[in-house]
């Protein structure tokens, strides 16, 4: 009766003793361990002059536009870019996953099975012609992290994907201003559109009463030209503006991952409202703006390639461990005497590598300083792009309410000339200029009005989109 098998693992305590070495495997780290930065963050911004409470929730719901929360909505869901962002995320946690790997030991197993013949003319042969060869085994291989190689590798790999997951933060951000910005200036562009229609059909008007005039002789040939100039320069500008109206619409479509061939956003003349933009943000929001967090996160990763080149000086110990049963028949698998295995240390030990492992240092080295340059310059913008949105929204807001001043004016003006002109006081050409004048307040102020708004999707994105202050 055959014997029942037994692999080598069962007699001997192979794994018992990696089990001993795996203790081994938190000696310590080589290298400089990551403790952060110092980004002397302002205490307060120069520009903010008094503060406010701060709003919560969605700061882009501040405008209180249907259409535009739903188009942010589907792009945050169809766009290409962000799913390009998010599989970006993947792949470093898959990278995190095998870095993570190399913390436990590999086990594989093997079967096979061979039919040989040796030749006849070979220094060695067997006598019996064809031969079979029969294994089964099992192969187990362990690093003892005494450097702590492994460790920060695992380390590198987490800062990459908290990098990659600000990166897709930094991408949704920047995705919502410049669709919130295409859509806020796509609605001036109607309310433009709207007054320069009316006033077309005023001036068509007057046109008519001016060559009606011209044929009784109460109204002169440069009345009547400077009437039809007034009229088809007006047309002009409405089909310029209708022309960025719909580059605008294509953009969006892009933005929210349609084709612009069958896109369409309906013409609406009251637009988004202006937000109430708190003027005195609070300045540590910058620590968690996306772009300042990722670059944070690569420069705690480029910290742990300067350990990990450091690490390649030194020894390197891996357990490895092999055992199983071999024989010339496929029956011999099944008894005892067919065992084999073995069992034990090696260390690796770099004596002389052309100056590889130097330059690979110097390498990792240079990468930490150009990380922590990039640190630097990312929060220097971040602080230039807030005090920059808030002098904005302070000087605007004061531009905005002397410029309704300046419309209601212009408005008074243009209705008195009307009333002069009826009473044979003034000239049409006093009555063109003064409606030419309102017109040009009217638009300055629905752009005003815009630069406003712009002004608060600035600061949104400069603070990183949220208002509300870590506690």
């Amino acid at each position: 009766m055959l014997e029942q098998p037994m692999l080598p693992f069962t007699k001997i305590t192979l794994t018992s003793g990696f089990a001993i070495f795996l203790s081994l495997s938190s000696c310590t780290n080589v290298g400089p361990d990551y403790e952060g930065v110092k980004d002397n963050l302002p205490s307060h911004y120069k520009n903010s002059g008094w503060p406010e409470p701060l709003p919560t929730g969605d700061p882009f719901k501040a405008f209180k536009d249907r259409e535009l929360n739903r188009l942010l909505a589907e792009a945050g869901i169809r766009n290409q870019d962000l799913a390009a962002a998010l599989a970006r995320i993947d792949q470093a946690r898959a990278t995190l996953g095998l870095s993570r790997a190399d913390q436990l030991p590999s086990l594989d197993a093997g079967v096979s099975g061979l039919q040989n013949l040796d030749s006849r003319n070979a220094n060695f042969t067997t006598s019996g012609g064809a031969y079979g060869d029969y294994e089964a085994n099992l192969n187990l291989s362990y690093e003892v992290d005494l450097w702590g190689r492994v460790r920060r590798s695992v380390n590198q790999a987490t800062a990459n994907l908290q990098a990659s997951e600000a990166d897709y933060a930094a991408a949704s951000l920047s995705l919502k201003s410049e669709l919130a910005r295409n859509y806020l200036t796509l609605r001036s562009l109607d309310r433009e559109i709207a007054l320069l229609k009316e006033t077309s059909s005023l001036r068509q008007r007057r046109l008519e009463l001016t060559r009606a005039r011209a044929k009784s002789g109460t109204a002169s040939d440069l009345d009547v030209s400077r009437a039809e100039t007034e009229a088809e320069s007006n047309l002009a500008e409405i089909a310029r503006l209708e022309n960025r109206r719909g580059e605008l619409e294509n953009a969006i479509a892009a933005l929210v991952g349609q084709p612009a061939t069958n896109f369409a956003i309906a013409t609406k003349v009251d637009g988004a409202e202006i937000p109430n933009i708190p003027a005195g943000v609070p300045s540590d929001l910058l620590r968690r703006r996306p772009d300042v967090l990722a670059a944070e996160r690569r420069l705690a990763a480029a910290n742990e390639g300067v350990g990990l080149s450091i690490a390649e000086y030194l020894p390197r110990l891996t357990l490895t461990g092999s055992g199983g049963v071999s024989g010339v028949d496929a029956s011999d698998l099944f008894n005892r005497s067919s065992r084999f295995y073995s069992f034990g240390p090696n260390l690796f030990v770099p004596i002389f590598q052309g100056g590889r492992i130097k330059y690979d240092r110097e390498r990792s080295e240079a990468i930490f300083r150009e990380a922590l340059a990039d640190y630097r310059q990312t929060l220097l913008g971040a602080i230039r792009d807030t005090e920059t949105a808030i002098l904005g929204t302070r000087t605007l807001n004061r531009a905005l309410s002397s410029q309704e001043k300046a419309a209601e004016a212009s408005a008074r003006t243009a209705r008195l000339s009307r009333v002069r002109y009826e009473g044979g006081l003034d000239s049409l050409f006093e009555v063109i200029e003064t409606e030419r004048q309102t017109l040009e307040q009217e638009r300055l102020l629905t752009q005003t009005r815009l630069n406003n708004q712009l002004a608060a999707v600035n600061l949104i994105q400069a603070i990183g989109g949220e208002w509300k202050s870590a506690k």
